[in-house]
């Protein structure tokens, strides 16, 4: 299936993000202290330190979830979906490609947040990730569900009718 002109800036974008997390691990590597932070709480704050090595972890979930969103964009019936629709309709399909773009932009744009931030933490240069990136992410992410949800739905409404 073809991309739109928007889909391709977003894939774009995301996969610069994930080349930034990667980036700005090798860049900053020898500025880590030996303990970093690992985990924070819902505050924001770092609530569990490990070794720097740990750091390690957040460029490879980073790609991991683009992997599996650009994986899962081209292979759309491995999304599991809360409702019914008929994934066969081009229009239904267009949706969810769309869709996975969209939530792989949000997730890895998140990501790369809390590795940068993470990083300033490391460094000295932040006291946490601030207390509203919990909120913002999961408004962001389930607002992304809840439109898509909501656009396919009326999709498979006109399907059907037209039917």
């Amino acid at each position: 299936m073809r991309r739109t002109p928007a889909e391709w800036v977003m894939e774009f974008f995301s996969f610069i993000l994930v080349i930034s997390v990667f980036a700005g691990l090798w860049i900053y590597w020898h500025e880590l202290p030996e303990k970093v932070p690992t985990h924070y709480s819902f505050g924001g704050e770092p609530d569990r330190w490990g070794t720097k090595s740990s750091m390690l972890i957040l460029p490879f979930t980073t790609l991991a979830m683009w992997l599996l969103l650009t994986f899962a964009a081209k292979y759309n019936k491995l999304i599991n979906l809360p409702i019914n629709v008929n994934r066969d309709h081009p229009t239904i399909q267009r949706a969810i490609v769309n869709f996975s773009i969209v939530l792989k932009l949000v997730i890895v744009g998140t990501m790369a947040f809390l590795c940068m931030q993470t990083l300033r933490v490391a460094k000295g240069e932040a006291t946490g990730i601030g207390s509203v990136f919990l909120v913002l992410i999961g408004v962001a992410t389930v607002l992304v569900l809840v439109l898509y949800m909501g656009k396919l739905q009326n999709l498979q409404k006109q399907i059907e009718g037209q039917s």
